[in-house]
C-alpha cells in the first residue's frame, strides 16, 4: 500500500475515532471544510469498538426523564448550544430546591478548582487561546492536530462525575442526565454528517475543531474570570518583600487595569509565567475573601 493510501486511511480512522469519543460537546464555529477527493473505505482489521449497552431505566419511576437539550429551528435544523451539554442538561433538569442548592455548591467548588488549574498551567492556557482563530478556520489537519496535542494538559474532571462524587446528584439522576447528553451527541454527529455530505475527512475536521472547543471552553472561561478579578484587584497589589510584582511592572499593570481589558491583557502578557501565576493567585485569593 503506498504512502498516499496510508494517509487517507489514517484520516478515515481519525474521523471514526473522534466521532465515537463524545466529540460533539459544544457549539460548532468556523467554515465547513471543502469537499476533497473521494476516499477509499478502510478495511476492518478487528472488531469494531462498541459502546456499552444503554441502561434500562424504564422501571425507574422515582426520577423523571431529563428534558431534551436538542433544540431545533422552524426548519428542523439543529440549534447549537451556547454552553456544554452537561451544563445545559443540569440547568434544564427538574431538581428539587434542596438538590439544586447542592448542585450549585458543587459546581462553584469545581469552577474554583478549574481557576486554580488555569493558574498552574497558565502557559498552556495562553498557548491554546492563541490558537483559536487558526483552529476555528482550519480546513486542513495540521493546526487541528497541533491543537489536539496542546489541549491535552487542560483536561479536568467531567461535571457529571464531580456532581455525583460530591453527592449533589444521585446515580439515577446521573443516568438521566447522561441520556440527555447522549441524545445531544448523537444529534450533533448526524448534524456533522449532514453538513459534510458524509465525507469522512470533512467530518474529521469538524470533530477535531469540536474537540478543541470542548477542551478549552472551561479553561478560557476561567481565564476570563481571573482577568476580571485582576482588573478589579490590580490596584491592591502589595509592595515590598514577597510582593507578586516588583516596580515598575506593578505600576504598569495597575495603569493597564484602569485603561481597558485589552491593555490589561497586553501588560499581563509581558510578565513571566511565574509573575502571571503570582498576580492571578493574588486576585483569586482576594475574590475568595471578598465574594
Amino acid at each position: 500500500m503506498n504512502r498516499e493510501s496510508n494517509t487517507r486511511l489514517g484520516v478515515v480512522a481519525v474521523a471514526c475515532m473522534v466521532a465515537g469519543t463524545s466529540a460533539a460537546h459544544a457549539q460548532l464555529i468556523g467554515p465547513v471544510p471543502p469537499k476533497g477527493e473521494p476516499m477509499p473505505a478502510a478495511t476492518p482489521s478487528g472488531p469494531e469498538a462498541s459502546s456499552p449497552p444503554p441502561r434500562d431505566l424504564s422501571k425507574a419511576d422515582s426520577e423523571p426523564p431529563a428534558p431534551s437539550i436538542v433544540d431545533r429551528d422552524e426548519a428542523g435544523a439543529m440549534k447549537m448550544l451556547a454552553r456544554g451539554p452537561e451544563e445545559e442538561a443540569v440547568a434544564r433538569y427538574a431538581f428539587t430546591e434542596d438538590r439544586r442548592a447542592k448542585v450549585g455548591r458543587s459546581m462553584a467548588a469545581r469552577a474554583t478548582e478549574v481557576d486554580r488549574l488555569v493558574i498552574e498551567k497558565i502557559d498552556a492556557v495562553l498557548k491554546v487561546e492563541a490558537m483559536r482563530d487558526r483552529v476555528m478556520n482550519a480546513t486542513e489537519f495540521g493546526p487541528l492536530f497541533a491543537a489536539r496535542d496542546a489541549v491535552a494538559a487542560l483536561r479536568s474532571e467531567r461535571l457529571l462525575d464531580r456532581l455525583q462524587r460530591d453527592g449533589a446528584i444521585t446515580a439515577l439522576q446521573r443516568a438521566r442526565l447522561d441520556q440527555a447528553v447522549g441524545e445531544y451527541e448523537k444529534a450533533m454527529r448526524e448534524h456533522f454528517e449532514q453538513l459534510t455530505g458524509g465525507d469522512p475527512s470533512r467530518q474529521a475536521v469538524l470533530n477535531l475543531r469540536q474537540t478543541y472547543v470542548d477542551a478549552t471552553r472551561e479553561p478560557l472561561a476561567a481565564l476570563d474570570r481571573l482577568m476580571t478579578d485582576l482588573e478589579r484587584e490590580a490596584a491592591n497589589l502589595p509592595v515590598g518583600v514577597g510582593a507578586p510584582l516588583a516596580e515598575p511592572k506593578r505600576g504598569v499593570l495597575i495603569s493597564a487595569a484602569k485603561t481597558s481589558r485589552d491593555a490589561l491583557r497586553t501588560a499581563f502578557g509581558g510578565l513571566s509565567d511565574e509573575e502571571k501565576r503570582a498576580v492571578l493567585t493574588f486576585a483569586l485569593t482576594r475574590r475568595a475573601a471578598n465574594p
